[in-house]
């Protein structure tokens, strides 16, 4: 006798049923976003291409990138030429191992990937988010040293 869990089989596909074409990026929802590359092994299989916080950058099929029903974007690239670049260096990541860190993520290796440049709209909210509060800080103190003063 033998006991196994059934896994379920996760596919991404566009809104007419079908998959995505390769070289699609997938971005997860909600905030913050994981996202990966979109591609096929020999037997039609999905595949994804990411950089894992714990795993550094892999090769997965859909189960080891989301773990449950998600919602999701996509950037589909606009011809067979640009998914071949892009997908060439998001590979080329892969065996370069540049692992994940706050400053080179997943959103990093999807901007390096595509453009060739660092990018990461979460940790520029982040950065962001810290400059305004701590910018807000700093006016109202100085607001209140002036109100003393009087």
């Amino acid at each position: 006798m033998y006991i196994s869990e059934l896994q379920p089989h996760y596919t991404f596909m566009d809104p007419s049923g079908k998959p995505w074409r390769y070289g699609t990026i997938i971005m997860l929802d909600p905030f913050p976003q994981h996202c990966g590359f979109l591609d096929y092994d020999e037997d039609g299989e999905q595949l994804l291409l990411h950089k894992s916080k714990t795993a550094g950058p892999i090769i997965t099929g859909p189960e080891g990138f989301v773990d449950r029903p998600v919602t999701y974007r996509v950037w589909v690239p606009i011809s067979d030429q640009q998914a071949d670049e892009w997908l060439a260096n998001a590979y080329a990541a892969i065996d370069r191992e540049e692992f994940w860190t706050p400053f080179d993520n997943c959103q990093d290796f999807i901007s390096k990937s595509t453009s060739g440049r660092s990018g990461s709209p979460t940790r520029d909210t982040i950065i962001g988010g810290a400059i305004l509060l701590g910018g807000l800080k700093l006016v109202a103190e100085l607001f209140s040293n002036q109100g003393r003063r009087a």
